[in-house]
């Protein structure tokens, strides 16, 4: 009977792990990059979505976080709209959960300017994913 129990155990793990995939980077403190069954569905994330998906750039220092999205369609297969590209600034929070502005999506001119007013043009993007 206990034998019968732990291979069912096993065998629903085993199972589970199969059914899906998933991985994720850290950014800076709580802050993390995020796929769920596939890598274009990449999002970032603080304990909940703070920007959605496909996230393909990110760069950071210890306030702000920068990064570039390319929305996605979801249906039968996730489309990724590499021809539009937005872009986000979130304020770097030590709460649990995001406190403090985000902004986006932004158009790059928007982005630039909003960088200067910030005074943060000197983060560049350094983490890379690949387009889809």
């Amino acid at each position: 009977m206990k034998l019968k129990l732990i291979i069912t155990i096993f065998s629903a793990i085993l199972f589970s792990s199969c059914l899906f995939d998933s991985d994720s980077d850290k950014i800076i403190g709580d802050y993390e990059t995020v796929w769920i069954d596939i890598p274009q569905t990449r999002s970032i994330n603080k304990g909940e979505e703070i920007i959605p998906a496909y996230v393909s750039e990110i760069g950071h220092n210890s306030d702000f976080i920068i990064a570039k999205q390319q929305p996605i369609k979801q249906g039968n297969i996730v489309t990724v709209h590499t021809d539009t590209t937005n872009y986000y600034v979130i304020t770097i929070s030590n709460n649990s959960f995001q406190d403090k502005p985000v902004y986006g999506p932004l158009s790059k001119k928007s982005f630039d300017s909003l960088r200067h007013e910030l005074k943060i043009e000197n983060i560049r993007f350094d983490m890379f994913y690949p387009e889809y």
